[in-house]
């Protein structure tokens, strides 16, 4: 997985992570600040955070936590957010970016827009 941290123009905290398998494949996580571990690979981020990936999903949550050896991500916030097929939200989300899984845990809704569905097949 190819990795680069910085900032953008605005000062806020970006990471942008591709696969280097699927090189089409890239998530950037968006936050007001954050803190990178180089020792352990780890990130931190406190405050709101906005996941966007090329495949069409778009995560909002905050207080995240992102182990890049494991390849996993944990919000200990609600998350919100959309994908091809509709909407979801529920009180918290952990992630596996190696297989492109979000699991949702705690009151997890799931709201399928039809036409969006009929369209992805």
């Amino acid at each position: 997985m190819g990795l680069d941290i910085g900032l953008e123009q605005s000062g806020r905290f970006q990471v942008v992570a591709c696969v280097e398998k699927e090189p089409a494949f890239c998530a950037t996580i968006r936050a007001n600040q954050g803190r990178y571990d180089m020792d352990n690979q780890n990130i931190a981020i406190d405050g709101p955070v906005r996941l966007d990936s090329t495949d069409g999903y778009h995560i909002t949550t905050r207080d995240v936590f992102v182990d890049m050896d494991e390849r996993v991500a944990h919000s200990r916030a609600p998350v919100d957010g959309t994908m091809p097929l509709g909407h979801f939200s529920a009180d918290r989300m952990s992630a596996d970016l190696e297989r492109h899984i979000v699991r949702l845990d705690g009151h997890a809704r799931l709201h399928i827009v039809q036409r969006r569905a009929r369209a992805a097949r």
